[in-house]
């Protein structure tokens, strides 16, 4: 692999994960949990100043960019970094790609049957399945 591949699959892996927590710190409510463990470290202040200075955006986006953008992005970086990791291993490959998207896929299904906390969401449901996709097709 050379180094343009090798950047090439760090910004599939990398850059997905940065931008969806972004999202989540810059837009989404602060009652979710991820607010109480900012707080706990004491780092709110910082991330407030963040948010504040990126609330006019807020109003411009749309619903699907703020709640159902990010999980689809951690969909796809963790596909991309298992599809890496055993590209060698063809029938590994699609056995923890497998486990991946049922846990991806699960959770959101487990939101619809109130098995879980949280809001099941169609739009959710595609989002996750266009990242297992694409994560595919493109590697």
């Amino acid at each position: 692999m050379n180094w343009a591949q090798k950047n090439w699959l760090l910004f599939q892996i990398i850059f997905p994960i940065v931008l969806g927590s972004l999202i989540y710190l810059l837009f989404r409510p602060k009652e979710i949990v991820l607010f109480k463990v900012i707080g706990w470290l004491g780092v709110m202040p910082v991330v407030q100043s963040l948010r504040d200075a990126c609330s006019s955006a807020k109003p411009l986006l749309p619903g699907w960019f703020v709640f159902s953008l990010p999980n689809a992005l951690w969909v796809y970086s963790m596909s991309v970094f298992l599809i890496t990791v055993w590209r060698e291993e063809p029938r590994k490959m699609i056995y923890w790609l497998c486990c991946g998207w049922v846990i991806a896929i699960g959770f959101e299904l487990l939101q619809a049957s109130e098995q879980i906390p949280g809001t099941f969401s169609f739009v959710d449901l595609g989002m996750i399945l266009t990242a297992c996709i694409l994560s595919k097709l493109l590697n």
